[in-house]
């Protein structure tokens, strides 16, 4: 008679659903596909499971395109004439720089940028200005960076508001971003629907669903 071994995590399952059906009388193919079909479902299902990451991020693309239409605007503007204003963007730093004569210049090129940011859908929370200090040439210089990350401070406030939620959810921080996961779509629907109505003073959005 063969050897079966209940130790081999291979065979685990087989061994508890051959324990039960040698219990039941009379013993038929039909009740024991109907053990192994609840044995089955007893198991966890991955597959079932739900998921999207949070995530506070710029398309550098976009901020490039916006940063070029600015700059053009600005050689075009009759008030900018013989101006030594600027607009340059650090891809590796994320951050732009501005360069402008005085604060009223400093003041309509901030305005343009925004402008020219918002049409390419770049989200103007995404933006923090540093203070604008005098530079070289008797020239304001204010650096502005883009904000790629969620601080892990924020992170865990996210982490909180969900949590309060009470769903049968979870959510953790992963580096800069934070996934959230369950079993039910509409509880996941639920969470991005009450971080959507929130009034966070930064940029977040929601991807990678799975």
């Amino acid at each position: 008679m063969p050897h079966n071994n209940c130790n081999d995590s291979l065979s685990a399952v087989h061994c508890r659903e051959n324990r039960v059906i040698r219990k039941l009388d009379g013993n038929t193919a039909n009740s024991n596909n109907s053990i192994r079909n609840y044995f089955h479902k007893k198991e966890p299902d991955m597959a079932d499971e739900h998921s999207f990451d949070i995530v506070s991020r710029v398309d550098m693309q976009e901020v490039s395109n916006a940063v070029q239409q600015a700059a053009k605007e600005i050689s075009q503007r009759f008030d900018f004439k013989g101006s030594k204003s600027s607009i340059d963007l650090n891809k590796e730093k994320a951050e732009i720089i501005l360069i402008a004569d005085d604060d009223y210049k400093m003041k309509s090129l901030t305005e343009i940028l925004k402008g020219k940011l918002v049409k390419r859908n770049v989200s103007l929370k995404s933006l923090s200005f540093g203070k604008a200090e005098h530079a070289a040439g008797d020239t304001l210089r204010q650096p502005v960076s883009l904000q790629q990350g969620i601080a892990t401070e924020r992170a865990k406030d996210i982490v909180k508001l969900i949590k309060e939620m009470k769903l049968k959810v979870q959510a953790e921080i992963q580096k800069d971003q934070v996934r959230v996961r369950a079993k039910k779509i509409d509880d996941l629907q639920s969470v991005i629907g009450m971080l959507k109505k929130k009034e966070f003073d930064y940029h977040i959005e929601f991807i990678n669903y799975r």
